[in-house]
């Protein structure tokens, strides 16, 4: 009787034990599961606010440099005109 009530303890032991790694492995199964997905999250997060902030800037560089092509164009145009007015009453003058 004493040497199966040994037994016993020992199989609640071993089972507790058992348990007890097998809840811990789980856990940590999840929390690393958890924090691998919360970390691909904000770094997605991260590179498309990148990827946003990097392409309105090009835009905005290629918009700006556009429209300050498209000015002087028509600044030099209109000056040009306006020369060759003024050159011309000036001759016939």
């Amino acid at each position: 009787w004493c040497k199966e009530k040994n037994t016993e303890d020992d199989l609640m032991t071993y089972m507790q034990d058992d348990l007890m790694t097998y809840m811990q492995d789980d856990l940590m199964t999840d929390m690393e599961d958890d924090l691998m997905t919360y970390m691909e999250d904000d770094l997605m997060t991260d590179m498309v606010d990148e990827l946003m902030t990097d392409m309105q800037d090009h835009l905005m560089t290629y918009m700006e440099d556009d429209l300050m092509t498209d000015m002087k164009d028509e600044l030099m145009t209109y000056m040009e005109d306006d020369l060759m007015t003024y050159m011309q009453d000036d001759l016939m003058t």
